[in-house]
């Protein structure tokens, strides 16, 4: 069985749903029903109960994943040796993180990475909490980047830094003018000393960019404003950190950001920064890996790299 058919089934698999597989994987539906119906005949088996939705896995296809499982782990431990052997010459490895972590936090160590290890070839899935954790469980990823998230059993989290969390506001807001003396010069974001706390009341009047409650900063928000009172004016919704920052840089609204991601992240124009809650408003960084298993020497190295990079970050 290919690569390609055994994605097809862990996506059909881990989404309950044929379409929405193929949505995913960027692939026709009728593609990932012949794939199917192909092991299936060559098995003499049903892998899913097609009478309910959302599909279930039969008896039959979860006996089929546990082999297909092990048979992925026996693959990877024999590469794994053979690159003990042969000195990271040979060999792969596989990252994982959200949009907004691949984008900001993985390029630079990946470069580092490819320069000092060019002949291992390197990949990277992008995908949900829930995605990242069970793709580590089952030996498909060897890591991945995490914002603050509840601790998975049988996962390892491994704080690499701690960042602060700053509202920006737009540049043309006219309520800059009144509060110059709490704005966070960009040159003190993320500096170890307190800033001055401006009181949310203050934005009461200032529309704000929402994220999904799935996000730490989203959340972070959500109870920020809670505390303070606040039911304000909700102009646009995002599901990136990235994306509600660079609405902010184009006057759209208020939004929260990380400061190490600030410093990173390229806009034509600044926003103003402010700090709400010193205690409260820090976001830290994880490094996670299946709890108990042999890493690579790949992934013991590419985790050499991220640390020493994420220490440079502040």
């Amino acid at each position: 069985m290919n690569k390609d058919t055994m994605e097809y089934l862990k996506q059909v698999k881990t989404l309950g749903s044929i379409s929405r597989a193929a949505e995913r994987l960027g692939v026709s539906q009728p593609a990932i029903s012949a794939q199917i119906k192909k092991v299936e005949e060559q098995f003499d088996i049903e892998i899913f109960d097609r009478s309910r939705s959302p599909l279930n896995v039969t008896e039959e296809g979860k006996l089929l994943f546990e082999y297909l499982e092990k048979s992925e782990l026996l693959e990877r431990n024999l590469k794994d040796k053979l690159v003990e052997l042969n000195g990271l010459q040979i060999g792969s490895l596989n990252i994982g993180g959200s949009g907004a972590f691949n984008f900001i936090y993985l390029p630079d160590s990946i470069k580092e990475f490819s320069r000092q290890y060019p002949e291992i070839d390197v990949h990277i899935m992008n995908g949900n909490m829930q995605e990242l954790v069970d793709r580590t469980l089952d030996g498909t990823l060897d890591l991945f980047i995490s914002s603050p998230v509840d601790k998975k059993d049988g996962v390892v989290f491994e704080n690499l830094l701690t960042t602060k969390v700053y509202l920006c506001v737009p540049k043309n807001s006219a309520i800059n003018d009144e509060l110059k003396e709490y704005q966070v010069p960009f040159e003190d974001i993320d500096a170890k000393k307190a800033h001055p706390e401006v009181d949310l009341k203050k934005f009461a009047n200032v529309p704000f960019i929402r994220l999904s409650s799935e996000l730490y900063l989203g959340r972070l928000l959500d109870m920020l404003m809670k505390k303070a009172g606040l039911k304000n004016t909700i102009r646009i919704e995002a599901d990136q950190a990235i994306t509600s920052y660079a609405m902010t840089a184009e006057g759209v609204g208020v939004s929260l950001m990380c400061g190490v991601e600030i410093k990173k992240m390229p806009v034509a124009e600044r926003p103003y920064f402010y700090m709400i809650n010193n205690k409260k408003c820090v976001r830290d960084m994880y490094l996670a890996y299946r709890k108990g298993s042999s890493l690579s020497r790949a992934a013991r190295a590419f985790m050499e790299i991220v640390r020493k990079k994420f220490t440079s970050y502040l």
